[in-house]
């Protein structure tokens, strides 16, 4: 018996003609019975044209649907016909579908149970609506959503069965769906925004987390909660769209927003949501958690900056062309209405204006350096943002002069090639609304090296023949390594710095033509081939850093910069050693205790909180050790200040060379000392102890010091079965390191 049941009436179709009765009738008559009778063929054969045209659109409309169509016998129960999307959902060939009753269509243990569920919505309301499981193939349990009707199919009944997959949108209940405790309070423990908001284009939000209310630059829930979700949108209409997509997908997925904060800065959040339903079906609420994108943005964007100046740079066919193409790229980034680019001929002393937009002013004649802003930034080879108050300052200490219409805001930055100063590049405004900020400055700043490049390349490109010599000088300037690539990523070009970069005595004739991978074989290792290969498909350039292991002077850090060129890659490779290695010392001294060489008290009690968390969702024991060193103000007072240091370090050195690898040794700070044991229950964190108590005595009999070296120490250990903190643990361990103390004899 099938599990869709239905009441229908026989139906039967008769076509007939009556027959003619030939007598009594005269010879007009039948002709034009016959002519009847032939208009009415002509009609049918028409008619069953149509059927055949109707019927063709009917399959390719029913093998191209997105969702799985099954046909079965309303008697049987029997498939006897299904679609592509349905062999794709079962993970079976039609012919493996078809013949089988639609109860197998499900897991064994529920076939039964959706056949009375089914039964019953067709005996109530003739139609099936309802979400269920099927199983695949592969043992794969998927859920879907099936409408079942009756249907007619040349001439005779069928059961229709559209099953849709819902996989994807479950995995959005199961995410966000959780208890309202649970959700209470991972929404206000995470960095994230968690919000809960009514459906509509405008929406009101009914709950959203202190991370969500920060974002978005508010001082307090009550005044957040007051908005329409629409007022955080910088055009509304993106929020109708967001509204009518979640509508009808029921979920989205990291959809990447424009908003704006309270105070109107724009920001870029992408927002990931899911509509719930009531029962019956209907949205009640939005859920979302949303992150603020905007730094991760705005480097996009810096990064497409630099590729499309450097782009600008080969395509435009003149300086005109590409400033005006440097101008609009700027104002991507910034508003940039006023814009100029002043360059300066430091032989003649001359500072020209070859690009200038101006609400107001003239471009400027060129002129010898002289008190202008523009020649200030020059004169200082420093970037500046100059407000009222700046340029009033700067004025009165007879730095500047006022040329031209005063603006509100000043923003310039100086162009440099090879640490030469080529000119500026600047923008204004006379609005009081429109104001620019450090971030824009850091921006323009960020940017003007390569416009600077930009520049200089395209007047070397202009006063150069068009050869093959001139593109080889052209490279041969640049000052870091440059490297074209065809379309198949061979070599086509590289520089004078990019071959030092390669093996001693590399020729460029001998690797011209060479394959990319032959070239840096480390790129495939290292995954960097498959993302040139992206880069000559789409056109989306890339920023790496990477090492390059050189046979002369070992490892060299470099920045590398991929983007498309014509059809082929190119690669900017900066040498970044020096500054990689500056990097190595900052993070040395900013997680490192100076004096002990062990880990400051910051960095180890942030790494302690990380193994606490690691912990407690592992369900492991975790120890910790807090260390006094008794005695020490003694020796301070008795041998001086730099020997209690020596103790320290000692002390130190006996910690780390005792500890395991995973092991975290920090310096609380003075004479106190913290360990770590992550996955150490305290029975062995005592046993750790004794090698390093061990140690010690070994130490204080070789008597290579005037005094003695005592520590105190106490233990806390954290059971996954008893909640603690940090703190808590901590506090636990000092006391238990007093109580040692006090239990050693006084002298």
């Amino acid at each position: 018996m099938p599990y869709f049941f239905y009441n229908t009436t026989d139906a039967s179709e008769i076509h007939g003609v009556n027959k003619m009765n030939h007598e009594n009738k005269t010879r007009e008559e039948l002709v034009d019975e016959i002519n009847k009778l032939q208009q009415e063929i002509a009609g049918l054969k028409k008619t069953r044209e149509a059927l055949q045209e109707s019927d063709i659109k009917f399959k390719v409309a029913f093998e191209s649907a997105k969702d799985a169509i099954f046909w079965a016998d309303p008697e049987t129960g029997l498939i006897i016909n299904c679609n592509k999307a349905a062999e794709d959902l079962l993970e079976k060939k039609r012919g493996e579908i078809i013949g089988q009753h639609q109860t197998k269509l499900h897991p064994r243990e529920k076939g039964e149970y959706y056949e009375s569920v089914f039964k019953r919505h067709f005996e109530q309301k003739g139609a099936v609506d309802e979400e269920a499981e099927v199983i695949a193939k592969s043992g794969k349990i998927k859920p879907v959503h099936i409408t079942a009707s009756v249907t007619m199919v040349t001439g005779k009944p069928v059961i229709q069965g559209i099953f849709r997959d819902i996989t994807e949108r479950q995995k959005a209940f199961k995410a966000l769906q959780q208890s309202e405790e649970k959700y209470k309070t991972l929404a206000e423990n995470v960095n994230l925004g968690v919000y809960r908001s009514t459906v509509g284009p405008k929406g009101k939000f009914i709950e959203a987390n202190t991370a969500m209310i920060r974002i978005f630059g508010y001082s307090s829930k009550d005044e957040f909660l007051a908005l329409d979700v629409s007022d955080l949108y910088q055009d509304p209409e993106d929020r109708d769209s967001f509204n009518k997509k979640l509508l009808a997908d029921g979920f989205v997925k990291d959809e990447e927003l424009k908003l704006k904060k309270k105070d109107g800065t724009p920001i870029w959040c992408s927002d990931s949501a899911v509509a719930v339903r009531d029962e019956k079906g209907k949205v009640k609420y939005y859920d979302g958690i949303v992150e603020n994108i905007t730094e991760r943005k705005q480097f996009e964007e810096l990064q497409m900056a630099l590729y499309k100046i450097s782009e600008a740079t080969h395509s435009t066919q003149s300086l005109e062309e590409l400033f005006n193409s440097i101008h609009h790229i700027i104002d991507r980034l910034m508003p940039a209405k006023n814009f100029y680019i002043a360059l300066y001929d430091k032989e003649n002393g001359i500072i020209n204006f070859p690009y200038f937009v101006d609400e107001f002013d003239e471009t400027p004649t060129p002129r010898k350096l002289g008190k202008g802003i523009t020649e200030y930034v020059i004169r200082t080879g420093q970037p500046l943002l100059a407000s009222p108050e700046i340029f009033g300052e700067l004025k009165k200490k007879k730095e500047v002069e006022v040329i031209g219409t005063p603006d509100v805001d000043w923003l310039g930055v100086p162009l440099k090639t090879q640490d030469r100063i080529t000119g500026v590049l600047a923008v204004q405004t006379y609005t009081k609304g429109v104001r620019y900020s450090e971030t824009d400055l850091d921006i323009l700043r960020f940017v003007s090296d390569q416009v600077a490049m930009a520049i200089e390349r395209k007047r070397a490109k202009d006063a150069l023949e068009e050869s093959e010599q001139r593109l080889s000088v052209f490279m041969d300037s640049a000052p870091d390594a440059f490297a074209l690539f065809d379309s198949k990523l061979n070599l086509v070009e590289i520089n004078n710095i990019g071959l030092k970069m390669m093996p001693l005595g590399t020729k460029k004739n001998g690797i011209l033509g060479k394959h990319i991978t032959e070239l840096y074989p480390h790129i495939k290792d290292r995954k960097r081939y498959d993302k040139y290969q992206n880069v000559v498909k789409t056109g989306k350039p890339i920023a790496i850093d990477d090492v390059i292991i050189h046979p002369l002077f070992g490892d060299i850090h470099v920045a590398v910069s991929a983007f498309k060129v014509g059809e082929g890659l190119g690669l900017i490779v900066t040498d970044i050693t020096e500054r990689k290695q500056a990097e190595e010392k900052l993070r040395i001294l900013a997680t490192t205790d100076a004096l002990t060489e062990v880990l400051n008290r910051g960095f180890g009690l942030l790494l302690f909180g990380k193994q606490l968390q690691l912990a407690k969702r592992n369900k492991a024991k975790l120890s910790i050790c807090y260390i006094d060193v008794d005695g020490l103000k003694e020796v301070n007072d008795t041998y001086g200040h730099q020997e209690g240091d020596e103790v320290l370090k000692l002390v130190s050195n006996f910690l780390k060379e005792t500890v395991r690898e995973i092991d975290i040794v920090c310096r609380l700070g003075g004479d106190e000392f913290l360990i770590v044991l992550p996955q150490c229950p305290i029975d062995q964190a005592l046993v750790a102890w004794g090698r390093i108590a061990d140690k010690l005595t070994a130490f204080n009999v070789r008597e290579t010091k005037p005094y003695i070296i005592n520590l105190s120490r106490g233990f806390a250990e954290y059971d996954p079965k008893y909640e603690k903190t940090v703190d808590q643990l901590i506090a636990i361990a000092d006391q238990e390191m007093y109580k040692h103390k006090h239990s050693k004899p006084t002298k």
